[in-house]
């Protein structure tokens, strides 16, 4: 099997798998760069350890395109798709040793979320207070949600009438893979 025709596949399996439009984008722009670097459209069983590592340490790899360093959060999702792209490889019967074995995740630090500053705060409410109607009712309500619980964007639209109890003020929220979260 040929790196070219594998990466179609993958993102079949990736599809079927449920991930998330996102994730198979990103994870497919990484396989092409890797596609790009071995130049050549490589037997998969032909690709080693010593030539993800080459790649891994490629500027292609280490530097965006305008050269600046990649976040190690960038870095680790490369990481991250050679190793589930070859598992899927191992596991599909295309080859029997993972070259992706050796790759591990290097500490990345979490980004630092960003927040509203009490004036910008303000000034949405200002405007959010100027419309009338269900869909200005709507859009205060989400603004309020979103600044009172810090809920993900993702999970607010997830939400039903079911997961509000106003009853108890118990809000159930979906977590990034669609997962129920429960409070305690």
């Amino acid at each position: 099997m040929r790196l070219s025709g594998a990466i179609p596949r993958y993102d079949r399996q990736m599809a079927a798998n449920g991930r998330s439009a996102h994730t198979r984008a990103a994870y497919l722009r990484d396989l092409r760069a890797f596609s790009r670097w071995v130049v050549q459209d490589p037997d998969l069983s032909t690709i080693t350890p010593d030539h993800l590592a080459r790649f891994l340490t490629s500027d292609m790899v280490l530097c965006t395109p305008d050269g600046e360093p990649r976040a190690a959060i960038s870095l680790n999702r490369t990481k991250s798709a050679l190793r589930s792209f070859f598992a899927f490889c191992v596991e599909s019967g295309f080859i029997r040793e993972n070259p992706a074995r050796l790759i591990r995740s290097s500490p990345a630090r979490a980004k630092e979320p960003s927040t509203l500053e009490p004036g910008e705060i303000e000034r949405i409410r200002a405007v959010l207070a100027e419309k009338t109607g269900d869909l200005a009712d709507r859009d205060r309500l989400i603004f309020e949600l979103l600044l009172g619980t810090g809920i993900r964007l993702g999970s607010l639209v997830g939400l039903n009438r079911g997961d509000v109890d106003l009853e108890t003020g118990i809000l159930n929220i979906r977590s990034k893979g669609g997962g129920l979260t429960r409070p305690p």
